[in-house]
């Protein structure tokens, strides 16, 4: 209709901070911090019988990405180990994901009235605790 609306994808502004600390020659701890203003989308503000279907539930829009997701925020944090190997080099870390425990929305589902609305969590959205190893070879 030639109106102006904001894009799907404007998340306005994002900031990713690193900072690692060396501990000793062998020890490393570090982490990263995340955070991106929330995107665009376009709310339901209920429901409505559509009658070209029998009457079956149809949802009633806001303004096209007239509102906002909450913005992202993760905070990560990394220890890591090296470790010298015969003929290479080896790399141990524990890592913890979303230290805060932040719950980020992704996107937004309702229920089948349209008259509930829940977050749907983005990825990594839960703590989630990693142990990995590397092995470089010379």
């Amino acid at each position: 209709g030639g109106e102006r609306v904001p894009s799907a994808v404007d998340v306005t502004h994002t900031l990713t901070g690193v900072a690692k600390l060396a501990v000793g020659k062998r020890w490393e701890v570090g982490s990263t911090l995340r955070y991106g203003t929330g995107r665009p989308f376009t709310p339901i503000l209920g429901a409505e019988a559509d009658p070209e279907r029998g009457g079956a539930v149809r949802p009633v829009f806001g303004e096209v990405h007239g509102d906002r997701i909450p913005d992202y925020v993760r905070l990560d944090g990394r220890v890591t180990r090296y470790v010298t190997l015969p003929g290479g080099t080896g790399v141990v870390y524990l890592e913890m994901l979303n230290l805060l425990d932040r719950e980020n929305v992704a996107a937004y589902t309702y229920d089948a009235g349209y008259r509930g609305r829940r977050g749907v969590p983005s990825f990594f959205s839960r703590r989630t605790l990693v142990l990995g190893t590397s092995v470089t070879l010379r």
